[in-house]
């Protein structure tokens, strides 16, 4: 019995020792992989090492570029003899530089492109000075003969404070002027043109009958009878076709509706409403979030130039955050107006 005893007692102590040899081993294996990790970080990390294994790294990229290169150069010989076929053939040069001038916006750039050769001297000239006349956020110029002026009153440019034939106001009782902060960040606000009381405020710029125009149209007092919020195309001479609230067509003079087609929609507060007027072939549409709601024929006569401009009225109080035209320009009033801005003959 002693003997078993003391036989069992060996085993446990082995047993023991086992198990201490075992954890010896792991916590020395970590430590080596410590070691070594701390001194990879330490070679990386002197200048002269870190630059070396850049460089290392920026020489296999380079070769695999070179690789890519030979393979390129070797179908570039693969098509070498079809180039050859296509020598004697003329170039197709139908392909022509986009027509317009930039403006401060995505479209625009800022820049100004090639004008087209084939221009009379006014049309070429109202290109030119285009940009510098109306400082229009984008600028457009379509291949039919259209223009399509974009206007991001929300920047509150001080070049397209000059653009309107009424005077633009900075008091806070002004009724064409700019937002204020307070009018901006409340409720039912936003940034743009301020029209308050009444007032008409037209861009300087003629247009034939033969354009479009909408604007983003935010209303800061509830709907009344008595409100008038117009895009219109006016003359000269007092005369004028308007889209009153996009519901309504009207033909105005001296700012009075004359003659109406169709009824005005309220706008919701806080929602912004999209007004457009539509003319065209002796046809005037009233458009209201892109569906039209009204239209009214009326005679040339008398309408064959006009600018495009807001008519507001009955205590209002509303902002237009943006405004897009699209049309063609009536050539003759339209350089005669840009020369005489600018003192040219």
């Amino acid at each position: 019995m002693l003997t078993a005893s003391r036989f069992s007692l060996l085993l446990a102590q082995r047993g023991g020792l086992e198990k201490l040899f075992c954890s010896t081993l792991a916590f020395l294996s970590m430590l080596s992989f410590a070691f070594f990790f701390v001194a990879t970080i330490h070679l990386l990390a002197t200048p002269e090492n870190g630059h070396a294994f850049a460089t290392a790294l920026l020489e296999e990229d380079e070769e695999e570029d070179d690789s890519n290169k030979e393979d390129d150069e070797d179908e570039d010989d693969d098509d070498g003899d079809k180039g050859k076929e296509d020598e004697g053939k003329p170039k197709d040069d139908t392909k022509k530089k986009p027509e317009g001038t930039g403006g401060d916006g995505e479209d625009g750039k800022g820049g100004k492109t090639e004008v087209p050769a084939n221009l009379s001297p006014d049309e070429r000239y109202i290109r030119e000075k285009l940009q510098d006349y109306l400082h229009p956020s984008t600028v457009k110029f379509e291949k039919d003969g259209r223009v399509i002026l974009t206007f991001d009153f929300r920047k509150k440019s001080e070049e397209q404070e000059k653009i309107f034939s009424c005077k633009f106001g900075h008091g806070i009782k002004d009724a064409f002027r700019w937002t204020f902060r307070d009018e901006e960040w409340v409720i039912g606000g936003d940034i743009g043109l301020r029209l308050s009381d009444r007032g008409m405020a037209m861009i300087n710029a003629w247009f034939t009958d033969d354009v479009e125009a909408e604007m983003e149209f935010l209303q800061c007092v509830n709907h009344a009878a008595r409100h008038t919020a117009a895009l219109i195309y006016a003359t000269e001479k007092g005369k004028a076709l308007g889209s009153n609230y996009g519901g309504q067509c009207a033909i105005y003079l001296n700012g009075q509706a004359q003659k109406t087609a169709g009824q005005t929609i309220p706008v919701v507060f806080n929602q912004i409403a999209k007004i457009k007027l539509a003319i065209q072939n002796e046809l005037l549409e009233a458009h209201r979030q892109g569906k039209k709601k009204a239209e009214l024929k009326f005679t040339r006569k008398g309408f064959e130039a006009g600018r495009i401009g807001i008519l507001w009225g009955g205590s209002m109080a509303a902002i237009v955050p943006s405004l897009t035209i699209t049309g063609k320009f009536d050539i003759k009033k339209m350089a005669a107006e840009m020369r005489k801005y600018f003192g040219d003959k």
